[in-house]
C-alpha cells in the first residue's frame, strides 16, 4: 500500500510494476484493501492517489467503528526534513494547490501543513490506542516541529 499526492510518481511505480492496483478514492483504496485480505492476496500492492492523511484518517474511522486492523504495519516514507518546501503536503490541498501555494503563500502553507501533521498524529493515535499501530515515530516528528 503507497498513498502519493503526485499521480505522476504513482503512474510512473504502475507502469514500472511496483504498484498492481491504483485507486483515486478512499473507499476505493479500503475496498482493494478488503478484497485482497478477504482473497488472502497479501503480495497485492495498492497504490492510492491522494494524500496519506485522508487514508490514516479513514482506516482510523474503519478501526473504531468495526473493531478490525485494516493495516498491520504502517510506515509513512515522507521528506519530513524538507516539509514547507514539497517534503510534505496538506491534506486540504491537491497537489497542484500545494505547489502553487509554496511559492504564493508560503506562511498559509506552512500553517495547513502543521494542522495536517496535527491529523496524522490523531489518526496515528486513535489507530495505536486500538493496539492497531506503534506511534513512536509520531513523537519524534512532532517533538522536532514542535507542532502538537
Amino acid at each position: 500500500m503507497v498513498a502519493e499526492v503526485d499521480e505522476s510518481a504513482l503512474l510512473k511505480r504502475h507502469a514500472q510494476g511496483w504498484v498492481q492496483i491504483v485507486t483515486r478514492s478512499v473507499e476505493e483504496t479500503i475496498a482493494a484493501i478488503r478484497d485482497a485480505k478477504a482473497n488472502k492476496r497479501a503480495g497485492v500492492s495498492i497504490g492510492f492517489h491522494g494524500n496519506v492523511v485522508s487514508l490514516w484518517e479513514a482506516l482510523a474511522v474503519v478501526a473504531e467503528k468495526e473493531k478490525v486492523s485494516m493495516v498491520e504495519l504502517g510506515s509513512d516514507q515522507t521528506s519530513l526534513h524538507n516539509p514547507w518546501n514539497g517534503g510534505y503536503y496538506p491534506v486540504q490541498l491537491t497537489f497542484e494547490e500545494s505547489r502553487a501555494m509554496m511559492v504564493e503563500d508560503p506562511p498559509q502553507f506552512k500553517q495547513l501543513v502543521q494542522e495536517t501533521l496535527r491529523r496524522h498524529a490523531a489518526a496515528i493515535n486513535t489507530l495505536t490506542a486500538q493496539g492497531k499501530l506503534n506511534n513512536n515515530w509520531m513523537f519524534h516528528i512532532f517533538h522536532f516541529f514542535h507542532v502538537h
